[in-house]
């Protein structure tokens, strides 16, 4: 079975047994890493090389590894990937791209900047991974990922939506009223990004509401407005309206 491979960096479970001052040690030792890591799975297909390594202030987030290193370490990482993996697809994953916020559009001139510092060392990047989690509190905008998405195609980038949830804290505590508010946000979302034929993959973090990120992260924080209920199927993994919009959202996206 076919499958992808996230992510050979974060900087949230770092290697820590692999740091150096010097890069000579941190080839050796994280490239040891990716190599065992993407030779125990030859049949993915493509790679999360880098998951949220983009900042929102400058082009790299300031962490080991990536600092003091920078470029030269994804480079290292990039090349060494496609090395181990000559036919799989190689992407940067990362957040907080779907906004219509300042600091949504920075961190997408961000990425852009990086992105043109890679392609111009020469490093094999095929892909970008929005991760679309949605929210009831900073309103994702699909027009303003639509424009993202295509100056990525324009530096010759395929997109993949990959880690989709809708994040519903601010939504109403009637259930059928939020289930509804929810499939809204997707299809609005979808309908509008799937129409760009350089969106390769979509990706659900999570199917279903029971043991979902979201709701764990919500009772932590409130709950009095009920428990959350962002997935397309619920707890006894029953289809709620979201699944219903995300299929005519399919449905009426061009082919590719």
């Amino acid at each position: 079975m076919a499958f992808h491979g996230h992510t050979l960096f974060w900087h949230q479970e770092p290697i820590r047994w692999a740091q150096s001052e010097k890069f000579d040690r941190v080839k050796h030792n994280y490239g040891g890493f990716i190599r065992d890591v993407m030779q125990h799975y030859p049949q993915a297909v493509s790679w999360d090389v880098f998951n949220e390594i983009v900042g929102e202030q400058a082009p790299l987030r300031d962490e080991f590894f990536i600092q003091p290193f920078g470029l030269q370490f994804i480079d290292y990482c990039l090349r060494l990937a496609h090395e181990c993996a000559p036919a799989a697809r190689l992407a940067i994953n990362d957040y907080n791209l779907e906004c219509a916020t300042d600091w949504s559009h920075a961190k997408q001139d961000n990425m852009l900047r990086l992105i043109v510092q890679i392609k111009a060392m020469g490093s094999p990047l095929h892909a970008i991974g929005i991760q679309g989690h949605l929210s009831s509190i900073h309103k994702a905008s699909a027009e303003s990922t639509v424009r993202f998405i295509d100056r990525l195609a324009d530096l010759g980038l395929d997109v993949f939506i990959s880690e989709l949830d809708v994040n519903d804290s601010t939504m109403p505590v009637d259930t059928a009223v939020r289930d509804n508010a929810v499939a809204a946000y997707y299809e609005d979302f979808l309908t509008v990004v799937l129409s760009r034929r350089s969106v390769k993959r979509l990706v659900f973090w999570g199917i279903s509401d029971f043991d979902n990120w979201v709701v764990r992260r919500q009772t932590r924080e409130r709950r009095r407005s009920g428990k959350a209920r962002p997935a397309l199927f619920d707890d006894g993994l029953q289809p709620k309206p979201a699944f219903d919009a995300v299929v005519r959202a399919l449905q009426g996206a061009p082919r590719r």
